[in-house]
């Protein structure tokens, strides 16, 4: 953990082992970086000179938590690569001299990485160490040290999902406390859909960390970092780096949602979907009139597959994916904004689009249709599953359940 945030400075000091003039404009800097909990980063020291200069001097305190691990050759050797270089890391402090002992090749006039070395964050590191290097000139004396004022420190502790979900902010870097376990992917827009196991839903955007990251059935508490974003209501997380395995990953079967029954998944929930296909509609049964009810918009777009549906035929859908059209309408809405649907509306089922995963080839039979045992009673199942205590009048094909017996029944 970071301790003394407000005594936190970064001492970066430069000296000439050659004289320099007082009007030169040399400097020495590093980018803007971050660095998690377990990661290893490597840090470019950039050097911008006007004049051949013969060695220089880095003194940089880092925070608890943070060591040195080791000096690696910078790719751009051109600049040093006939310059001693001694380093080493003392209570959290960086200390490097380099000097060209012939004093026959300097680094000459330009601008460019001078050496780079790696940080790493203790696994117990809590959240983000941001820090500027600002513009510093070098010393005109041979080895005078200069302080930097304090450097800006933003902190990004671990926060568990349920609170980045409620509250998280769209552009701000989270860590996700919690272990995650990874219920499904879709590998051609590079994402996974992971859960808390508490309800809690989100997706995440791997781009260049998906092979590595879909390889996992779990990501490890406070290793998921990522760059937060809410769209339309769904929201979501872009890796900024290859999370942490977790070896012990919970179980999680997706739940079955039959249109015929009440319907409130959440936003980037894997489901099982059962329903009737009418057009780009999955839809429930009411009353056991086809095509009525609740219904759900289908998106194809994230299906391995694509084959051909018949129009009134049942289908279990076992992969997909939960979206909102738009973000339901909050309490705290604002006075004059535009209106929006709420969660409890009604009619709330518009606002869902599903984006099945991998689409069924058959219908679903009438043998595949779950029933509920109970062999004390006798009992009627539909089409969309919707069960029937006594035998129904309405026309349509249905189930009967006697003890741990099932036949077709016809009404007509």
């Amino acid at each position: 953990m970071i301790k003394n945030i407000k005594n936190l400075l970064i001492l970066t000091a430069m000296a000439l082992l050659g004289a320099l003039s007082v009007q030169a404009a040399n400097r020495m800097f590093v980018e803007d970086f971050s660095i998690a909990p377990g990661e290893t980063k490597t840090i470019e020291f950039v050097l911008e000179n006007d004049e051949a200069l013969f060695g220089f001097e880095i003194h940089w305190k880092l925070p608890e938590g943070i060591t040195y691990v080791r000096r690696s050759a910078t790719e751009d050797e051109t600049r040093s690569k006939y310059f001693d270089i001694s380093t080493s890391f003392n209570d959290n402090e960086f200390i490097c001299v380099a000097h060209e002992p012939q004093q026959t090749d300097p680094i000459e006039v330009g601008k460019g990485s001078i050496m780079s070395i790696q940080l790493k964050a203790a696994d117990d590191f809590v959240g983000t160490y941001k820090t500027t290097i600002t513009d510093l000139e070098i010393a005109t004396t041979s080895l005078n040290g200069i302080s930097l004022d304090d450097v800006p420190v933003t902190i990004n502790p671990a926060t568990p999902l349920a609170t980045i979900l409620a509250e998280g902010e769209s552009g701000k870097t989270y860590t996700v406390a919690e272990s995650l376990t990874i219920v499904d992917k879709q590998e051609k827009e590079q994402l996974l859909f992971a859960t808390d196991g508490a309800g809690n839903w989100l997706k995440i955007q791997a781009g260049d960390y998906y092979v590595d990251a879909a390889a996992m059935q779990a990501i490890a508490g406070e290793s998921l970092t990522g760059t937060y974003q809410v769209q339309n209501g769904n929201p979501s997380i872009t890796l900024l780096k290859v999370p942490v395995a977790d070896l012990d990953p919970m179980a999680v079967t997706p739940e079955v949602y039959n249109l015929a029954d009440p319907f409130a998944p959440q936003p980037n929930e894997v489901i099982t979907l059962v329903g009737v296909y009418y057009g780009d509609k999955m839809r429930g049964y009411a009353g056991g009139t086809a095509g009525s009810g609740q219904s759900a918009d289908l998106n194809l777009a994230w299906s391995s597959n694509s084959p051909t549906l018949t129009q009134g035929k049942a289908y279990r859908i076992d992969r997909a994916v939960v979206q909102l059209h738009q973000a339901w309408d909050a309490d705290d809405a604002a006075a004059g904004a535009p209106a929006r649907m709420r969660a409890d509306d009604p009619l709330a089922f518009q606002n869902y689009e599903i984006f099945p995963l991998a689409m069924p080839d058959v219908p679903t039979a009438i043998a595949e249709v779950e029933v509920e045992p109970s062999p004390a009673a006798t009992h009627y199942i539909d089409m969309s599953g919707r069960r029937y205590e006594e035998r129904p009048a309405t026309a349509g094909i249905y189930v009967k359940v006697a003890g741990d017996k099932a036949t077709k029944v016809v009404v007509k």
